[in-house]
């Protein structure tokens, strides 16, 4: 675990890595303290893109790390990216791009890590909370050894969903989660209470301030105070193949 928290307290990494909100969806990351197989050959990241690649997180802890895109056009960004890592970071692990369907996508991976996909794959209109349920356990049996993990990184539902409903990806129906609607986790941990969204995304290097140096230490106060409707959730699940 303490190489993993040697990344998790890498800057650089950690803000390449997690892209928008790095600071607070890091944080989660590194409260979970999980352990994890003590030899890491393959790791699989779902839902990579042209911001933010989270599985860099593990790297040095793996032998090779397969980085998933959907189409050529994500796979353009996503090369981007990646090249962006290596000119900023001296990466030790061996780095595979392939295209994947999540919903069929089959291998044998020690960690399938995913940030912020689930909302995505199942939104409100067009899915149910079963169905979510249903894919974990189906991705759980086709991708992670028996002693391996599936760590999702997700959207939680905060405090102040009924206004934000209107707004970015909530409007187009994204799903965001309550932590009791992942019963199968075996570890959560949780944090955020008003980093609900990105003003980094809407406002380029200002709103990246505000985000990481503004809204997540003062959540880091609040979240002491209010902890019933996290913002940000992750959820580690074994293998049970």
């Amino acid at each position: 675990m303490c190489r993993l928290i040697d990344n998790l307290n890498n800057t650089e990494l950690v803000r390449l890595a997690f892209g928008w909100n790095f600071k607070s969806w890091s944080h989660a990351l590194k409260v979970a303290n999980f352990s994890f197989p003590n030899r890491l050959d393959r790791i699989l990241e779902i839902g990579a893109s042209g911001h933010s690649m989270v599985g860099i997180i593990f790297d040095g802890l793996a032998s090779e790390i397969v980085i998933s895109y959907y189409d050529d056009e994500q796979r353009i960004e996503v090369e981007r990216y990646l090249s962006l890592v290596r000119q900023k970071c001296h990466l030790k692990s061996k780095y595979v791009l392939k295209q994947i369907d999540a919903t069929s996508v089959e291998g044998d991976f020690d960690i399938v890590i995913m940030k912020s996909v689930l909302g995505g794959l199942f939104r409100k209109n067009s899915s149910s909370k079963s169905d979510v349920s249903e894919f974990i356990d189906n991705l759980i049996s086709r991708t992670v050894k028996r002693e391996g993990l599936l760590i999702s990184i997700d959207n939680g539902k905060s405090f102040f969903e009924s206004i934000l409903s209107r707004f970015g990806a909530r409007k187009n129906q994204w799903r965001f989660f309550k932590n009791s609607e992942f019963k199968k986790a075996t570890r959560q941990a949780e944090f955020g209470v008003i980093s609900s969204f990105s003003f980094g995304t809407r406002l380029g290097f200002v709103g990246y301030v505000l985000d990481n140096y503004m809204i997540y230490p003062l959540d880091l106060i609040l979240f002491r105070l209010w902890r019933h409707n996290p913002t940000v959730i992750v959820s580690v699940f074994n293998g049970y193949q």
